[in-house]
């Protein structure tokens, strides 16, 4: 984060954010939560957003874990996310998309 510049006044905001978007106040954002804040109905690409945030498999989103994926965010280039939003639909690894999506 000091790389970054982030300072304890960021912290905060985030932390704000994140108490926002954890609806029930449980400490931690589900699926239900996330969804619900990005006005997506779930599909393969939101549920692999998720899986990507959610970085010990937990099912659920903690602070630390969104702290890390607002700061990794920042480092990603145009061609990282349409990479990702490729792979999350090339199932088999192939490089290619079929009509099934595999």
């Amino acid at each position: 984060m000091e790389a970054l510049g982030l300072t304890q006044k960021h912290l905060k905001r985030l932390k704000i954010k994140f108490e926002e978007i954890d609806l029930d106040q449980s400490g931690s954002i589900d699926s239900e939560e996330f969804f619900e804040v990005l006005e997506e109905a779930r599909s393969p690409f939101t549920d692999a957003l998720f899986a990507l945030i959610d970085l010990d498999g937990s099912g659920t989103i903690e602070f630390e874990e969104f702290i890390r994926v607002c700061v990794t965010y920042c480092m990603y280039t145009k061609e990282d996310i349409l990479r990702f939003c490729f792979e999350t639909f090339d199932k088999d690894g192939s490089g290619t998309i079929d009509e099934k999506g595999e």
